[in-house]
């Protein structure tokens, strides 16, 4: 059985860290925002994410734009 101490901290940081190398950082960083800095609700949160937009580069022809 785990114990809260084996749990990550929740915070606004370790919440960035799970979108670094993704292509969603910057929903990534309005999620952790909406959730830990606006205090919104979860859901909230989760929908504004889910409408957020990729920010994965575009490649055409191996070159990114």
């Amino acid at each position: 059985m785990k114990s809260k101490t084996d749990s990550p901290p929740l915070t606004n940081s370790f919440c960035n860290k799970q979108f670094e190398d993704t292509n969603r950082t910057k929903a990534g960083v309005d999620f952790c925002n909406c959730i830990f800095i606006q205090d919104n609700l979860l859901d909230s949160c989760m929908e504004k994410y889910k409408m957020a937009a990729d920010d994965s580069p575009l490649v055409i022809d191996g070159s990114r734009i």
